[in-house]
């Protein structure tokens, strides 16, 4: 029986209400979204502040995998199932310096499966993250009308 990782798990859920609240995005930005696509940018924005500000505390040379994903893509218009726009997905570990795209359709049902694998060092760095996500079939999400 393998030994899990000494390490432990942190789940985030960045609550950031969509469409935008016009009043928090003037707060942290000094002005209200001119659209709900600004609207859903300032959203992004938004994340990025938080998420830089949770990285800045874990140090350089620490392990720890970093896991985002986004719930759904920007869909407040088209709600055709052949325009499928991209959602985020993103796997990181910190002391990994390599860079890797996937420039492919991905599921983010399988990030349980990606944590458990990580915990029990099945995954340790970005070349067995992007072999591990490689594998997996694309399992596509649809708005019913």
């Amino acid at each position: 029986k393998k030994k899990i990782k000494d390490s432990n798990l942190l789940f985030l859920h960045l609550y950031i209400p969509h469409p935008g609240n016009p009043n928090h995005a003037k707060n942290v930005f000094g002005r209200s979204p001119a659209s709900e696509l600004d609207s859903h940018m300032l959203n992004l924005k938004l994340s990025d502040l938080a998420l830089g500000k949770i990285l800045d505390l874990i140090p350089s040379d620490n392990d720890t995998m970093i896991v985002l994903a986004s719930d759904h893509w920007f869909r407040a218009k088209d709600k055709n199932p052949k325009n499928i726009y991209p959602s985020l997905f993103l796997a990181k570990i910190i002391n990994d310096q390599k860079k890797i795209i996937i420039n492919q359709h991905s599921s983010s049902i399988y990030i349980r499966e990606l944590i458990i694998k990580y915990l029990k060092s099945e995954i340790n760095n970005h070349d067995d993250i992007y072999s591990y996500i490689k594998s997996k079939p694309m399992h596509e999400t649809y708005i019913e009308e």
